[in-house]
């Protein structure tokens, strides 16, 4: 996997069940360090940190500086519902992203399709936040009702200061797609809805430190 990325899945679980941190990836701080050193050795220029939610990882500080030291790229997707205050500081390290889904500029959809009350304020808040401290940012608008505003959620992205990168895509029938309500006809697990790219360019790592073929977490290109 040369010159390629790497996704590391810190938290397994979503954010409502955010208080059930895996233990073994919890515990084994120095593993992810020896997998971190493994990938430079592999000249990989990009980790991304996904979960779950990431923020929530007690040792992603950690995780982040090692990357750095090595020389990679660090992208964080997270949902910005909820950061701890100490995190900005480490967002604004040279050499750290943030990546975030947004789904509409009305709160109430949003909030049907993330699951979450209050999810578009917190979210929404803590883009203007990122962009305030200069954080670069990109934002996925992810296609998931037919009644859904992508337009109106770019338009808004915007507004907020976002400049960096937008990318619409729609729910895939792979990973957490199969939680989504994707209509009739929709065939979950279907080579035909990956990207083609696994196991060329880029890897994604499990809590256990196993290997996965694919996620369902898009990746931006490294700087």
């Amino acid at each position: 996997m040369p010159a390629g990325k790497w996704t590391a899945h810190t938290v397994e679980h979503p954010l409502h069940r955010a208080g059930f941190l895996d233990d073994v990836a919890i515990q084994a701080e120095h593993l992810w360090f020896a997998l971190l050193d493994q990938a430079a050795g592999l000249s990989v220029r990009m980790v991304q940190y996904i979960g779950g939610e990431p923020t929530l990882h007690p040792y992603l500080p950690h995780f982040i500086g090692r990357a750095l030291s090595l020389g990679m790229w660090v992208e964080v997707c997270a949902n910005l519902v909820r950061i701890r205050p100490p995190m900005w500081e480490i967002f604004e390290y040279d050499g750290v992203r943030l990546a975030t889904s947004y789904y509409s500029n009305n709160a109430a959809e949003h909030e049907e399709i993330t699951g979450g009350r209050g999810s578009y304020a917190c979210t929404k808040a803590n883009i203007t936040e990122a962009v305030r401290h200069g954080i670069p940012l990109r934002a996925s608008l992810v296609h998931v009702l037919d009644r859904q505003d992508i337009d109106g959620a770019r338009a808004e992205l915007r507004q907020l200061g976002v400049t960096g990168e937008t990318r619409v895509d729609r729910v895939r029938a792979v990973g957490n797609g199969n939680a989504v309500g994707l209509g009739v006809g929709v065939t979950f697990h279907d080579p035909a809805e990956l990207c083609g790219r696994c196991g060329t360019d880029r890897a994604a790592i499990n809590p256990r430190r196993h290997r996965d073929p694919v996620r369902d977490v898009p990746m931006a290109d490294a700087p």
